[in-house]
C-alpha cells in the first residue's frame, strides 16, 4: 500500500511563550493552545468523513445481505441453479443461472469488440498523433463516457439494432455452420449480439482512457533508445512501450469489464428479455442480472423484491471481484507502480508538461527516426499506424451517430412547451406533454446528491492525503477504490433497502439523491486527492513557516491552490450522475406531474422520463423521450465542456 502522498509536509511543532506581546505593549495569551486545539477539532472532522466512508461500505454489504437472506432461504441452492424467474407465484421459482449467464456473455462479446479498438486508440493518441491532434481526439473519445447509458439504449433500439440485422444476417448465411454465429430461427435483431455492441461502445472510451495513462507512464528514455538503434515506430512500441506496460493494460481491460458487468439501462432497452441459456448470439432473446432489476422491479411483490435484491448481491459481489482483480494487476505493473521515486518523477513531469505548455500531461514530444529505415519494415510501420488511425475513426464513429440521430429525432419535438409543461393530464395518444416535471426532478436530485457527497468527498480527501502515513488512510482508499466500482443499480437497491424498506420512508427525490451521492462520493475523493497531492511542498513550508495552523494551511492554502482541479472532479461527477436512471428506478420511481417538493412521494427525472416514454407502446411517447434525451445529452456534454475547460485553466497538471 502507498506511503506518504506526494507533497506531504508535516507542520512543524507549535513553539511559544506563554505569553506574547502586542506592539502596543499589552500582554496577549500566546495561540500556540488554540491552534493545537484547532487542529484537534479538524483532525477529528476529517477522521469522522474517513470513518463514515468505511460505514457506508459496510452498511451497503450489511443491508443488501439482511434484504436478500429471505430470498436465499426460499430459494436454496436453487437461486444458482434455476433459469426461471418466478419469484410471486404460487409456487416460488427463480433463479439466475440464465441472467448469469446473459451477463457474462454480454460481456465478454463487449470486451472482444472494444479491446482492439482501445488499444489502438490509445497507442495511437499517445504514440503516433501529434500533441495538439491528440489532445482533441482524446476528449473526443472521453466524450463517449458521458453520453448518458439510457440515451444510448434508446439509439441502440432505433438506429443500432436495425443495422446490425443485415450484418447478423449475412454471417449466418456465410457461416452459419459454427452454432455460435447461427440463428436457428433465422431471426434476428434485439439480440446478445446487437447488445455486446452497445455495451463495447460505453466500456470502450473507459479502457482508452486507462490505457493512454499507463502508456503514457513509460519513460521516454525507453522509445529513445529504441529509436537510436534503429527501430521504427511501431517497432518501438512493440519493444519498448507494450511491454512494461502490459500488466496495466490487462487491469485496464479487466476494469472495463466490470463496466459492462454492471451495466443495466442500456442492456434493458436493447435486449428482448428472455430466461433462456443460449450460444446463439444472434437470436433475439437474452438477460443480465442487472437489466432484470429493472424490468421486473417495477411489477415485484415482497417476494419479487427480495429476490432482485439477492440478484443484486450475487451482482455486486462479481463486479467487487473484478474491479479488486484489476487494481490489483495494475499494481503489480511495473510501469505503473514501480519505484515510488519514479511515480513521483512523473508526476512531477506531469506538472512541467502542463506548466510549459507542451501538452497535456504525458504527451510526449515527437521522437524523430534517426537511421533509414528497410523497405519491409517500413511498410509494416505505416501499416501498424494506418491501424491505430482507423480505431481512433471507428471509436469516433459512434458519437458522431448518436449525437446526429438524437439531435435529429429529438429536435422534432422539443419546443418551449416541452420544456414548460409536464405530463398531467395527457393521455396516451395525446401528443402534448412535456418534461419539465423531469428537468424539475434533475436539478433537485443532483442538487442534493451534490451537497451531500461534495463535502464529504473534500473531507476525505484531505484526510487520505494528511493523513496518509496512518494505515487507516490506506483502508479508506481501499474502500473508496471498491466503491468506485459499485455498479449504479446496486447503489439504487442499497437505498432502496435501506430508506424504503429499512425505514420505511417510501420513495422520494430525496432517496434518489442518496443513491446518486453514493455514486458521486468516490468520483469526488479520487479527483480531489489527486489535485491536493499536486499542491508544490513550498507553499505548504511557507505556511507553517509563519507559524499558521495545519487547518488553515489547508483550508487557505492547499484547497484553493487545488480549486481548479477539485472543480473539473466536481463537474465530471455532476455529470455521471446527471444521466444516470438505473438506481432512480428503485428509490425516486417516477411521476408524471410537477413534484416541488422532494421529501414527500415519488418523483421523476430527466432519465427516468426517457425510460419510461422509450419502453411506451406508443409512437408518440417514444417521440418524447427523444425530445428529452436530447436535453439530457446537451446538459451533459455541457457539463464536460466546463470541465474541459476549468482543466486547462488548472496549473497544477
Amino acid at each position: 500500500m502507498p506511503g506518504s502522498a506526494p507533497g506531504r509536509v508535516r507542520p512543524p511543532p507549535t513553539v511559544a511563550s506563554p505569553r506574547q506581546t502586542s506592539p502596543g505593549g499589552a500582554d496577549q495569551p500566546a495561540s500556540g493552545r488554540g491552534k493545537a486545539r484547532g487542529d484537534a477539532v479538524f483532525g477529528l472532522i476529517i477522521l469522522g468523513a474517513g470513518l463514515l466512508v468505511l460505514l457506508l461500505l459496510g452498511a451497503i454489504v450489511v443491508f443488501l445481505v439482511v434484504q436478500a437472506v429471505p430470498a436465499f432461504r426460499q430459494a436454496g441452492a436453487g437461486f444458482f441453479t434455476v433459469r426461471q424467474w418466478l419469484p410471486d407465484s404460487a409456487s416460488p421459482h427463480f433463479g439466475i443461472a440464465a441472467l448469469a449467464w446473459g451477463t457474462v456473455l454480454s460481456s465478454a462479446i463487449a470486451l472482444l469488440i472494444a479491446t482492439p479498438v482501445a488499444l489502438g486508440t490509445a497507442l495511437y493518441l499517445t504514440e503516433v498523433a501529434r500533441p495538439r491532434v491528440s489532445r482533441t481526439l482524446g476528449w473526443l473519445v472521453d466524450l463517449l463516457a458521458a453520453v448518458p447509458s439510457v440515451v444510448y439504449g434508446l439509439w441502440g433500439v432505433a438506429f443500432l439494432v436495425p443495422l446490425l440485422v443485415p450484418f447478423e444476417r449475412g454471417v449466418d448465411g456465410f457461416l452459419g455452420f459454427i452454432p455460435f454465429l447461427h440463428s436457428p430461427n433465422h431471426t434476428y435483431g434485439r439480440s446478445v449480439f446487437a447488445a455486446s455492441v452497445v455495451l463495447a461502445i460505453m466500456i470502450l472510451p473507459i479502457i482508452a482512457a486507462i490505457s493512454r495513462e499507463v502508456l503514457r507512464q513509460v519513460p521516454g528514455s525507453a522509445r529513445e533508445a529504441a529509436l537510436a538503434l534503429g527501430a521504427t515506430r511501431w517497432e518501438t512500441i512493440r519493444m519498448a512501450v507494450l511491454p512494461p506496460s502490459r500488466s496495466g493494460l490487462i487491469g485496464a481491460i479487466m476494469l472495463g469489464l466490470g463496466r459492462a458487468i454492471g451495466e443495466t439501462i442500456a442492456v434493458a432497452l436493447v435486449l428482448s428479455a428472455s430466461f433462456k441459456i443460449t450460444f446463439h448470439i444472434f437470436q433475439p432473446g437474452g438477460n443480465t442480472i442487472a437489466a432484470n432489476i429493472a424490468t421486473k422491479f417495477g411489477e415485484a411483490g415482497a417476494n419479487g423484491r427480495a429476490a432482485l435484491i439477492a440478484s443484486g448481491l450475487v451482482l455486486f459481489v462479481i463486479s467487487l471481484a473484478v474491479n479488486l482483480a484489476a487494481r490489483l494487476v495494475v499494481r503489480r505493473d511495473p510501469g505503473v507502480r514501480g519505484r515510488p521515486a519514479l511515480r513521483d518523477r512523473l508526476r512531477r513531469l506531469t506538472r512541467l508538461t502542463r506548466l510549459t505548455g507542451l501538452s497535456r500531461p504525458s504527451r510526449l514530444p515527437r521522437l524523430r527516426h534517426p537511421h533509414p529505415v528497410h523497405r519491409h519494415r517500413g511498410l509494416v510501420d505505416w501499416s501498424m499506424r494506418g491501424l491505430m488511425a482507423a480505431a481512433v475513426v471507428v471509436a469516433l464513429v459512434p458519437l458522431v451517430a448518436v449525437l446526429a440521430y438524437t439531435a435529429h429525432a429529438g429536435a422534432r419535438d422539443l419546443s418551449g412547451s416541452f420544456l414548460t409543461h409536464s405530463l398531467r393530464g395527457v393521455g396516451p395518444l395525446d401528443p402534448a406533454g412535456g418534461a419539465y416535471h423531469a428537468i424539475v426532478g434533475t436539478v433537485e436530485q443532483v442538487g442534493m446528491a451534490a451537497l451531500v457527497s461534495i463535502p464529504l468527498g473534500l473531507l476525505v480527501a484531505v484526510f487520505l492525503v494528511e493523513q496518509s502515513e496512518r494505515r487507516l488512510a490506506d483502508w479508506i482508499r481501499f474502500v473508496v477504490d471498491v466503491m468506485t466500482g459499485i455498479p449504479s443499480i446496486v447503489a439504487g437497491l442499497f437505498i432502496f433497502a435501506f430508506w424504503v424498506l429499512g425505514l420505511g420512508l417510501g420513495f422520494s427525490g430525496v432517496a434518489a439523491s442518496l443513491a446518486l451521492a453514493v455514486l458521486m462520493l468516490p468520483i469526488v475523493i479520487r479527483s480531489s486527492e489527486e489535485m491536493i497531492k499536486l499542491v508544490p511542498s513550498d507553499l505548504r513550508e511557507a505556511s507553517y513557516a509563519l507559524g499558521v495552523s495545519r487547518w488553515r494551511t489547508v483550508c487557505s492554502v492547499v484547497l484553493p491552490t487545488a480549486a481548479a482541479g477539485i472543480t473539473t472532479g466536481v463537474v465530471l461527477a455532476v455529470a455521471r450522475v446527471t444521466g444516470e436512471a438505473a438506481p432512480l428506478l428503485l428509490t425516486a420511481f417516477g411521476f408524471d406531474s410537477i413534484k416541488v417538493n422532494p421529501f414527500h412521494g415519488p418523483q421523476s427525472s430527466l432519465p427516468l422520463f426517457v425510460f419510461s416514454q422509450a419502453t411506451s407502446a406508443f409512437a408518440v411517447a417514444v417521440n418524447r423521450a427523444w425530445a428529452a434525451a436530447l436535453v439530457l445529452i446537451l446538459i451533459v456534454v455541457a457539463l464536460t465542456v466546463v470541465a474541459r475547460v476549468v482543466t486547462r485553466r488548472n496549473r497544477l497538471v
